[in-house]
């Protein structure tokens, strides 16, 4: 375990923003929150701007194309499952291009379920992460 601590001004969108580094590896996932709304909010995923609140429970995190029907289809899946979606965002970089879904789910995935999230047409990868 490595802890580095970095300040740096202010960030031009929040007065108070926290980046931490997770990862093993050749994998990284970078992820940037801060306080608003009466509470923590995980703000950046691996540069991709979304609004979560931390909740107990998981995230589904998916990249995916961005067009039209990925959030249907995926929300439809996992209903299908018979998992409760609490939470969902999605942030982008560019218009039609790729996109980073953000599912708040009540339960875990199983692995098989997980694949079949994976194996849905359009999305690129599909991990998940408790809370």
């Amino acid at each position: 375990l490595q802890l580095k601590q970095v300040t740096s001004p202010s960030h031009e969108l929040y007065a108070n923003l926290i980046t931490v580094r997770l990862g093993s590896g050749d994998r990284q996932t970078v992820v940037a929150g801060t306080v608003a709304h009466d509470g923590a909010h995980i703000v950046s995923i691996d540069g991709y701007w979304v609004d979560v609140p931390p909740s107990e429970g998981f995230l589904l995190l998916c990249e995916n194309e961005d067009r039209p029907g990925m959030i249907g289809t995926v929300g439809t899946l996992i209903g299908e499952l018979g998992v409760n979606i609490s939470y969902m965002n999605v942030g982008r970089h560019e218009k039609s291009g790729v996109a980073l879904m953000v599912l708040a789910l009540d339960e875990h995935l199983a692995p098989d379920q997980l694949d079949r999230v994976r194996d849905v047409d359009g999305i690129q990868s599909a991990r998940l992460a408790q809370l």
